[in-house]
């Protein structure tokens, strides 16, 4: 007997999920119908796999995009908890096995394949893209995966729990200038913003709730190349809010009828066209409120894709213990909510 199927819209709760809590605590991510359509249709155009391939992912989002997109799917036979500390011969055995050709994960994740695989000899020459993120990801890791997969195309993707994905660049793209501003700690590239996402530098206010009437407002207080604030993002498939609103107050403003989402990364945009769609995207390392940015941490940049660097970098604050590398901090509550 067939279950009975629950009509539904757009806006019919579909899914929650939970943050990781490195900007606060963890909140629960309640995904629509609709918001899980958009993420779809971004991740699945990003990805550009196709039904013919086999992707072993560690990231389930990505899992749920290929179940929409007719792609195989391999669960890695590994704790993903501690994706650091993984046994990684079960895993290499199934990307052999199961002739997988695209593999998603942490960069955690792959160190631990690239060293099994420098280890005993193991080339992955089926495998044709590799994509990795939720986290700094540095060109020694890039470069190493090159080696191990020689025909694989290395893809770098920024995301987070409520926008994923936010932008990607692939290792081939990365030009000599490039990577000597990421050694140099100018900016680890994470690649061009994705079609249908908007991004903006605000002054860094991080941990203090922001108001903007208009939209007028919200463009004058936005920084120009070189200023130094918080990124922060709008679109389809950036999540609007959390479940019962809780957390809201930390990451989430209105301008006019638009949710933009504050991304708890700090960085600024290299001098270039005012054009987002010219820009490309690094990752970042949020600092206390109140002190200077300097370089170094999770570090991230926009850049013209194909060209010089001009976009966003991502700093830490030089008084930061550097707890784990892109980490974000937790910030305080407001006194007015605290009563």
């Amino acid at each position: 007997m067939c279950a009975d199927i629950a009509s539904g819209d757009a806006e019919t709760p579909a899914l929650v999920t939970f943050t990781s809590g490195s900007t606060g605590e963890p909140k629960a991510a309640v995904r629509t119908h609709g918001f899980l359509l958009a993420q779809h249709r971004v991740l699945a155009r990003e990805l550009g796999l196709t039904g013919d391939d086999v992707s072993l992912s560690g990231l389930p989002i990505f899992v749920l995009c290929h179940l929409g997109a007719r792609v195989t799917s391999v669960l890695p036979d590994a704790d993903l908890r501690r994706p650091g500390s993984i046994a990684p011969a079960p895993v290499v055995a199934q990307i052999r096995r199961h002739q997988v050709t695209a593999i998603e994960a942490s960069p955690a994740f792959l160190e631990r394949i690239v060293r099994h695989c420098r280890e005993h000899g193991i080339s992955l020459g089926q495998v044709k893209k590799i994509f990795t993120g939720g986290a700094p990801v540095f060109p020694r890791l890039l470069d190493a995966l090159q080696d191990v997969a020689p025909r694989a195309e290395v893809v770098v993707v920024y995301g987070a729990t409520e926008a994923e994905p936010m932008a990607q660049v692939a290792r081939q793209a990365m030009d000599p200038e490039d990577l000597r501003a990421m050694v140099s700690g100018r900016g680890l590239l994470a690649g061009s913003p994705v079609p249908g996402l908007h991004v903006r530098i605000m002054p860094d206010r991080w941990g203090a709730p922001v108001h903007f009437p208009t939209a007028r407002e919200f463009d004058a207080a936005c920084l120009g190349p070189g200023g130094i604030g918080e990124i922060v993002v709008s679109g389809k498939h950036v999540l609007p809010g959390y479940l019962n609103g809780r957390g809201n107050w930390e990451t989430k403003f209105t301008v006019g009828d638009v949710i933009w989402h504050r991304t708890g990364d700090a960085g600024y945009r290299d001098g270039c066209g005012p054009s987002l769609a010219a820009w490309a995207l690094h990752g970042a390392h949020r600092g206390r409120p109140g002190r200077p940015l300097s370089p170094g941490g999770r570090i991230g940049s926009l850049c013209q894709p194909g060209g010089a660097s001009c976009g966003l970098r991502f700093f830490r604050r030089p008084s930061d213990p550097l707890r784990r590398v892109g980490a974000r901090r937790q910030p305080p509550r407001p006194e007015w909510l605290a009563r």
